[in-house]
């Protein structure tokens, strides 16, 4: 009871960006570290680790942490400790550069009675070599056993969901990689996924809205990253919405011109693909984005620089593409991009 109490004035003075109508807060918090995990909790008591934006957090953040009685005790690139006498630790992650999602997988697997001979392993490279260090040996190991237990799992959930509404959709992003590596390669899923994206024809919002609704999940508009309720169907420029229900993957759906048979791409509306091209379907039946649409998105991202995640994306489905895809996606990226020699170096095989 104390724990939660803990974790309800977190809250309070962090704000709850589930919440709606704010930039900042707490995205998801949970019990994590060596203390949560039966076997091992005596190398350390159990942490509050949230899931905070932004990261780094802001001066406000950080004063309200002061004043509930907090002190900075560690500080890396993606993870900030803080401490107070008589409370558990607090631990600020990454949200955007995934630590909070390694580490969410790091002591799930840590906690599976499967696993145990790995908690054994773990103590040894604790002991010997530290918190940090043990836990960057271990993510990876958690990473590939997460992939191994749900395999396609949640794209098969989220297809049971989505396919009774009757209306056109496919999956997007990383897992439309996977779903293309899986049809011509025959591979499972090459990382674990933090959510489910969906591409989702924009007049159909609706009916998905309220098809998740009744499934029990809480769909809420994302406007200027803010969430707010969602009631009304989006207008342009808005085009995300969010579902989350407890226990399941959060399913992220793009809203996109599918208009006159055509893919329409979201930042740059005169770059089109015939559907027919554009929506393609794995060998397990499931509708997903063609590669060279999906890599558009991870080459051109916001910042300007190519996100590490995406990288590993590019060269986990380069040996899938063929002459047409490479050859679309290189007209579109830039003489100068990263991705140019591989595009045109590389052949299927």
């Amino acid at each position: 009871m104390q724990n939660h109490v803990q974790l309800a004035r977190l809250y309070a003075a962090m704000g709850d960006h589930l919440a709606g109508g704010r930039l900042d807060g707490i995205f998801e918090a949970r019990l994590g570290g060596p203390g949560s995990v039966l076997s091992l909790n005596d190398l350390g008591t159990a942490e509050w680790q949230l899931d905070l934006l932004p990261f780094p957090p802001t001066e406000a953040q950080r004063a309200a942490l002061a004043g509930l009685g907090y002190a900075l005790a560690a500080e890396t690139e993606n993870r900030l400790t803080y401490t107070r006498p008589d409370a558990l630790d607090v631990v600020l992650l990454s949200h955007d550069q995934g630590a909070s999602h390694e580490q969410k997988l790091l002591w799930e697997y840590l906690s599976r009675p499967a696993e145990g001979h790995a908690g054994s392993a773990y103590r040894r490279a604790f002991l010997a070599s530290g918190r940090l260090a043990a836990d960057a040996e271990f993510v990876p190991l958690a990473q590939a056993a997460h992939v191994a237990r749900t395999g396609f799992g949640p794209l098969h959930r989220a297809a049971a969901l989505l396919s009774p509404l009757g209306v056109p959709w496919m999956f997007a992003a990383g897992w439309a990689l996977d779903l293309h590596r899986q049809s011509l390669l025959g591979l499972g899923p090459s990382r674990p996924h933090e959510d489910v994206d969906v591409i989702l024809g924009r007049e159909h919002q609706r009916a998905v809205g309220q098809g998740l609704t009744d499934a029990g999940y809480r769909v809420s508009g994302v406007r200027e990253g803010a969430y707010l309720p969602w009631s009304d169907p989006l207008e342009l420029p808005h085009f995300q919405l969010h579902a989350h229900k407890e226990g399941h993957e959060m399913l992220d759906l793009m809203l996109t011109d599918l208009s006159g048979d055509l893919w329409h791409y979201r930042r740059d509306v005169s770059v089109t693909l015939p559907l027919e091209r554009a929506r393609l379907v794995s060998a397990q039946g499931l509708p997903y984005l063609a590669p060279e649409a999906a890599l558009l998105f991870k080459a051109s991202p916001s910042n300007g620089n190519v996100r590490p995640k995406d990288q590993r994306d590019f060269e986990a489905v380069l040996p899938a593409l063929d002459a047409s895809a490479r050859g679309w996606l290189a007209a579109r990226i830039g003489e100068g991009h990263v991705w140019q020699p591989a595009l045109r170096a590389v052949s299927l095989e």
